[in-house]
């Protein structure tokens, strides 16, 4: 997360105009070279089928996407009500792939990072 922080960091400096909530998609696809995959469903089966073909991928945008939201937080003392929206999608969806490969039951942390967000 400290990674994310110091190129979020980075990019704020150097910018003035940032769309926050395209961010995580920029630093991975254009930076990073790699895939972003948003969470376009939230359901069981949606979910599911993104484990089974692109896990990797989809874990990682979901932690840069919380990541950058806490990182905007951080570094502004404000979020974009679209990155929050979608940070607490990605956490529920991490919190969903750790039941359906049997990580862990519930996440304290995790809760406690949707409240948090939810409540900025």
């Amino acid at each position: 997360m400290l990674n994310k922080l110091a190129e979020l960091t980075q990019y704020v400096r150097k910018n003035k105009h940032i769309n926050y909530a395209e961010f995580p998609k920029f630093l991975i696809e254009k930076v990073w070279g790699m895939d972003y995959i948003p969470v376009s469903s939230l359901l069981v089966d949606g979910v599911k089928r993104v484990v089974e073909t692109d896990e990797m991928n989809m874990i990682q945008s979901d932690m840069v996407t919380y990541a950058v939201a806490f990182g905007q937080i951080k570094i502004t003392g404000a979020i974009d009500h679209e990155l929050k929206d979608r940070a607490i999608d990605s956490l529920k969806r991490i919190q969903q792939v750790a039941k359906l490969l049997n990580w862990e039951t519930e996440s304290e942390i995790g809760n406690t990072m949707i409240e948090d967000l939810s409540s900025f």
